[in-house]
């Protein structure tokens, strides 16, 4: 554009990039500065860079899905009831919940298998949350979002 604007004859041809602030006038055109730029997508009716986390969170659920576990613990750390594990955007069918069944068994082999002092503080949740991926990642090469909610009574 600035090489047809020359051609023209436009004494005054300006080159900017994205995110350039041009000065008009007084005096002749030049960049004096540079704005934030980029893409936005909308969000619930609100503007949000394409940088921002939630968009990021749901990147990754889009390629990778989602598991959740809820591990129900009495007050020693044992399992008062077999936990409950959801895929989304994993697997469907027949399959899909095998690999629930196998995931329900995993959580219960994790928690058996920890120390007793383990079981009652906080370790339980990233030794679960740990198995859970690396099992996923192993059987569908996905790296899902994993939530893990630990109910102690």
């Amino acid at each position: 554009h600035a090489d047809l604007a020359r051609r023209c004859q436009v004494p005054e041809a300006v080159v900017p990039r994205n995110g350039s602030l041009i000065r008009l006038a007084p005096g002749p055109a030049e960049i004096v500065d540079e704005v934030p730029s980029g893409y936005l997508a909308v969000d619930g009716g609100k503007l949000k860079s394409l940088d921002a986390e939630s968009i990021r969170d749901r990147r990754k659920l889009l390629h990778n899905g989602a598991v959740s576990a809820t591990v129900v613990l009495d007050t020693v750390g044992h399992l008062m009831v077999d936990p409950t594990v959801t895929l989304r955007g994993i697997d469907d069918g027949a399959s899909g919940e095998e690999t629930i069944e196998v995931l329900i068994n995993l959580v219960i082999e994790v928690v058996g298998g920890m120390g007793n002092a383990a079981r009652r503080d906080d370790a339980v949740h990233g030794a679960v949350k740990r198995a859970l991926r690396r099992e996923i990642r192993q059987t569908y090469g996905k790296r899902p979002v994993t939530d893990i909610h630990l109910i102690r009574i």
